[in-house]
């Protein structure tokens, strides 16, 4: 039934190109394998504006002394790769064959007007004095080799199978470079985190371990040869520690730390916000990353309107450093503006200490056991208060019967809730059998092992 269903798809599809050439049979042949957009070609590097058509509305990216910048995201970079594929991919683009003239059937290859749920996608190319290179819409594409797609110049109805790979992304964000800092662990020396109600937590990197060393009389053949093995050791990462430890608090783990401190790895935006996308009276509170080479990276980090928001200060301590140039350049492309951020990524800088420590024992772990009552121990190896008030003869028949499953043999008592030989509540599940687990019991059984 499969097979049937996809053959069937395949021939409705092959019968609507069939079609489409067949009301196109009037039209003259085109001259397979001739530039779709024969001037291009010339024009490719006098490209100075590309205007998208798409999901996102109209958006331009623009030619700057610094590279390509988006308009819409307050001049933020352009991601070069995605500007050059469209420009070079659409010069390329090579004459395969005629299809519809007909408006009503463009939508069918993915060529209707852009806008209004369309899933086609208008580019229009210039350049610096306005004047236009091409503009074109781009349909769906046909996997194959070549691959295809379909596209049609804008204000002509005749629609054409051409050969080559375009992407022309509707959506602004694909456009966009979206680095904002790639700084690893290994180069980050603190972190602090500050809230707006005064909480902070501090995690640092702890010391190295020196080198080992060579014995004073060594000889210099043998302290060459350790200085070479040292020099090819493969680097320690580096191990954090949480300053000011609560007292009787634990960490989660240390990865909780090092997973804070690498938080800046690979940072990447969403989106760039509007100057007024986050109230004046917003609270931002801030994650400060001093890296070893003297460099500051303050974020300051706030959510509105479910969306997450950041802003980056880059500062050097040591602006004659051979690096002042590239962190000065930084700075300025991050300086005044605001990025979205994905909520995972707002996550993992914005932490609290609860984030890195064990939870403390809730009211249900603590809870005393009512004053007096005899214990036994139930079939999954925790012990169960029984009721008060039963006679001997009923409590020693509640304890068999329960210590059948649960493996653990109970002693006699001859009383009753009070009787000497009930044992007090315990912390530990299974100590008041008064017997410890055994390394090679099963887990569950016993006292349940740690």
């Amino acid at each position: 039934m499969k097979m049937l269903s996809i053959a069937t798809v395949i021939v409705v599809v092959l019968a609507i190109f069939a079609v489409m050439r067949h009301e196109n049979a009037g039209a003259p042949a085109p001259e397979v394998g001739r530039p779709f957009l024969p001037e291009l070609a010339a024009h490719v590097n006098d490209v100075a504006t590309l205007t998208v058509r798409g999901a996102d509305g109209d958006f331009v990216v623009r030619r700057a002394d610094a590279g390509w910048t988006l308009d819409a995201w307050d001049g933020h970079p352009a991601d070069f790769a995605t500007v050059k594929a469209a420009i070079t991919g659409l010069a390329d683009l090579t004459l395969r064959a005629a299809m519809t003239a007909k408006p009503e059937k463009h939508a069918q290859l993915g060529l209707a007007e852009p806008g209004g749920g369309a899933t086609s996608t208008g580019l229009k190319l210039e350049d610096a004095n306005g004047a236009v290179l091409a503009d074109v819409i781009v349909g769906e594409s046909r996997p194959g080799t070549p691959p295809s797609l379909f596209v049609r110049k804008e204000g002509d109805d005749q629609s054409w199978q051409v050969d080559g790979k375009l992407e022309v992304p509707g959506e602004i964000a694909r456009w966009a470079d979206k680095q904002l800092l790639r700084v690893p662990a290994e180069q980050i020396a603190s972190v602090v985190v500050t809230h707006p109600d005064g909480e902070t937590l501090t995690v640092e990197r702890k010391p190295e371990e020196p080198a080992p060393q060579p014995p004073a009389d060594a000889s210099d053949e043998d302290a060459a040869v350790a200085a070479a093995a040292a020099a090819d050791a493969t680097p320690k990462a580096p191990e954090w520690t949480l300053r000011d430890l609560p007292e009787g608090r634990e960490l989660r783990s240390t990865y909780v730390l090092s997973s804070l401190a690498g938080a800046l790895a690979r940072l990447d935006l969403d989106g760039v916000a509007k100057p007024d996308a986050v109230p004046d009276d917003a609270e931002w509170t801030e994650a400060r990353f001093v890296a070893t080479d003297g460099v500051t990276y303050a974020l300051r980090l706030t959510e509105h309107d479910g969306k997450h928001y950041v802003r980056i200060e880059v500062t050097r301590a040591d602006d004659a450093s051979a690096d002042a140039a590239a962190t000065k350049s930084l700075a300025e492309r991050l300086a005044g503006r605001t990025f979205e951020l994905a909520s995972w990524r707002a996550s993992a800088l914005d932490k609290r200490l609860d984030d890195l420590l064990k939870p403390l024992p809730s009211a249900d772990d603590t809870a005393a056991a009512p004053s007096g009552a005899p214990f036994a121990p139930g079939a999954d190896g925790t012990d169960v208060a029984l009721p008060e008030g039963l006679d001997a003869a009923t409590l020693e028949q509640l304890k068999a019967m329960m210590s059948q499953d649960g493996a653990v043999d109970v002693p006699a008592t001859d009383g009753g809730s009070d009787a000497p030989g009930a044992e007090p509540p315990a912390d530990d599940a299974g100590a008041s059998s008064g017997v410890e687990p055994k390394d090679d019991a099963p887990a569950g059984a016993g006292g349940g092992m740690r």
